[in-house]
């Protein structure tokens, strides 16, 4: 039977060959650091792990314990006080080493920095939201937490800036994130519903795609998700004008799965090469009902 990474073209090389000793080595200098680049990097490296067994690169095995740390992670990163003046002193005296302090980067510099990247009450605060929030959802969805993936998103309102890009990824793609996040917090708006009558109107088909398939999960619709869907991964595996690869698994299918399979709708009859692309609870072995 050939691995999911092979059906979706890709080969085993020698950074897929060696990379779960890297995520060891990574995630262990990651581990407890307040610095938000940090956090934003071990969040980044626990989502590798189910992506990994997904593609079949590596048997991970039960990912369980990789889910729940990154879910802890996500809703820390959003509702925490880790990035604050006063924790950093606090680590500072007690486990300095937990800092990554150097010659050019020193505890005055760790304290501005987070500040720049976390406190949103300030107007030029550049705050990173859009992989940690995609994350958060992935990490909760997987292991059926759907109230802690609520509070997260209740970090986020409609009004949260949307990330600078760089003109890489367009605003409207942010704004149905904040959308996705909407719903999932339970409490829609006059501010979501704005957002959303806005990422209708884009142009580009990558998001109208991925916008028509979430649609018919907030409808219910199973016709309606069963041609969407596939037209969405597909549309994916196309890799234009797309924001979301990463690893080589559909995220943002994935997201739009896991929320599927809450609202109770079945995945439509795919393509083995469709499947291979979105992480669900049955393709990492945390479902094992037939």
């Amino acid at each position: 039977m050939m691995k999911n990474y092979e059906l979706l073209g890709y080969e085993v090389n020698e950074v897929t060959r060696n990379y779960s000793k890297y995520l060891r080595e990574r995630r262990g200098e990651l581990h407890g650091c307040p610095r938000a680049t940090f956090r934003r990097s071990h969040i980044e490296i626990l989502l590798d792990y189910p992506c990994l067994q997904q593609l079949g690169y590596e048997e991970i095995g039960d990912v369980s314990a990789e889910l729940e740390e990154g879910l802890a992670l996500v809703v820390d990163y959003f509702h925490g006080d880790w990035w604050i003046e006063e924790n950093i002193r606090r680590v500072e005296r007690e486990s300095p080493e937990l800092l990554h302090t150097t010659q050019w980067i020193n505890v005055d510099a760790i304290i501005l920095s987070n500040a720049q990247d976390m406190d949103r009450s300030n107007p030029d605060c550049k705050f990173e939201w859009h992989d940690e929030l995609r994350s958060g959802i992935i990490f909760g969805g997987l292991l059926e937490k759907w109230d802690e993936v609520a509070h997260l998103c209740s970090a986020l309102d409609a009004d949260v800036r949307l990330e600078y890009s760089a003109g890489t990824i367009i605003d409207e793609y942010f704004q149905y994130y904040l959308c996705v996040a909407g719903k999932l917090r339970g409490q829609w708006g006059e501010g979501f519903e704005n957002l959303l009558e806005s990422v209708k109107k884009c142009r580009q088909k990558r998001l109208r795609d991925l916008l028509a398939a979430w649609e018919a999960v907030v409808a219910g619709d199973q016709a309606a998700f069963d041609k969407a869907f596939p037209a969405a991964i597909k549309s994916f595996l196309k890799r234009e004008d797309d924001p979301s690869e990463y690893f080589g698994v559909a995220m943002d299918e994935t997201v739009i799965g896991l929320i599927a399979k809450r609202a109770g709708l079945s995945f439509p009859d795919m393509s083995d090469k469709l499947n291979a692309a979105v992480m669900t609870r049955k393709s990492l072995g945390l479902d094992t009902t037939p």
